[in-house]
């Protein structure tokens, strides 16, 4: 992958106590790695971005919003939004087939991409 993705503006935010710019807080930026620039900021999350996962096709992102998000890796567009009936979601992890997601409440769901893809 040509890019690194990063969420919640870890690239930039100071710690607990820092002032952290809202337009961080709930988006996943994307960066060319050549150059560092930012390639693209995905945008829909209302709450810090736990987790980002990529493959071939698609960003993957979690959020304390509950939701998971999908972004298609050529055009940058959000291809899907599935909110979580729970609190937080706190981990994720995919596999070639699957994404794994960790919840608040101590769940661990696990999601078919290809049921999910659009």
């Amino acid at each position: 992958d040509k890019h690194l993705y990063s969420g919640s503006g870890e690239l930039w935010w100071g710690g607990p106590g820092s002032p952290r710019p809202p337009e961080f807080e709930s988006a996943v930026r994307v960066w060319d790695k050549k150059d560092w620039s930012c390639v693209t900021v995905l945008k829909g999350h209302t709450d810090n971005v736990n987790s980002i996962a990529v493959d071939n096709k698609y960003v993957y992102s979690i959020s304390d919003d509950a939701t998971l998000r999908i972004f298609s890796k050529i055009d940058w567009t959000e291809t899907l939004c599935l909110k979580l009936d729970v609190m937080r979601i706190d981990a994720m992890t995919t596999d070639e087939n699957s994404i794994y997601i960790g919840c608040s409440d101590g769940s661990v769901r696990q999601f078919s991409k290809a049921n999910l893809a659009t």
